[in-house]
């Protein structure tokens, strides 16, 4: 229609020749050719309208599809961001835990010979337990024992612990364990380092947090310490793991 009207707009041959014989003589050849050249522009356009409707349309498509194509572009581009921040909100999170959490370990140990019945002796062993973290270590419960070997064998025995506790931030917890009497022999044989003494055993917690973890160590005793008739412990293995 935007054709056919273009065409009944353009004014007729004859009329625009009336209106021009006032014009200069050199004027009217060119005006005569451009108005030739319009009116088959437009008959051309009218009698290929179909043409025209085909390259509106294929426009309309390819204007369609590169809009989808940019939303699509903007959504995938939002979700990298939605998992970027998730990520970096689980990655704080873990942080503060780290930092927050109740650590509990052994920070001294010692074993030493005491007196027992009817002449006899007996090893002691003393664990001083600390949380070393910023909030309350909640179910704390440790166990722990202490038993003579022959050198090269390792203890495999567990108890169970006892009822447990709310241990603080910074605070320490002292535990002793004292193992059954012995022979003279065998306190000369771990003298001699024939035998030695094992202080071993677990503690069961829980953080601020709700995670549980089992903190479990291993020790022997070290060099012989004549003067106070007892020996330092030395850590041979501590292991801590996340049981929930």
């Amino acid at each position: 229609m935007f054709v056919v009207g273009f065409v009944f707009l353009i004014p007729a041959y004859q009329q625009f020749c009336e209106q021009g014989k006032d014009a200069k003589q050199q004027d009217y050849p060119s005006y005569h050719v451009a108005l030739i050249a319009i009116r088959h522009i437009a008959e051309f356009l009218d009698v290929h309208n179909w043409l025209v409707t085909a390259l509106f349309a294929g426009l309309v498509t390819l204007f369609t599809w590169r809009l989808w194509q940019a939303t699509n572009e903007l959504r995938v581009s939002t979700d990298k961001l939605w998992d970027a921040g998730e990520a970096q909100r689980a990655l704080s999170e873990q942080t503060a835990e780290r930092q927050l959490r109740a650590y509990v370990s052994i920070v001294s140990a010692h074993v030493k010979v005491v007196a027992a019945d009817n002449n006899r002796f007996s090893i002691k062993g003393n664990l001083q337990f600390k949380n070393s973290g910023q909030t309350p270590a909640y179910k704390f419960a440790p166990w722990a024992m202490i038993a003579v070997f022959d050198e090269g064998v390792e203890p495999t025995e567990k108890v169970a612990a006892g009822q447990d506790a709310i241990m603080g931030p910074g605070v320490t917890n002292q535990m002793d364990i004292v193992g059954a009497p012995l022979a003279e022999a065998t306190i000369e044989a771990i003298r001699k380092g024939t035998k030695t003494v094992w202080i071993w055993g677990e503690v069961s917690y829980a953080d601020a947090f709700g995670n549980e973890y089992i903190f479990e160590h291993r020790s022997k005793i070290g060099r012989i310490r004549p003067d106070l008739n007892g020996w330092p412990v030395v850590a041979v293995r501590t292991t801590e793991r996340k049981t929930n």
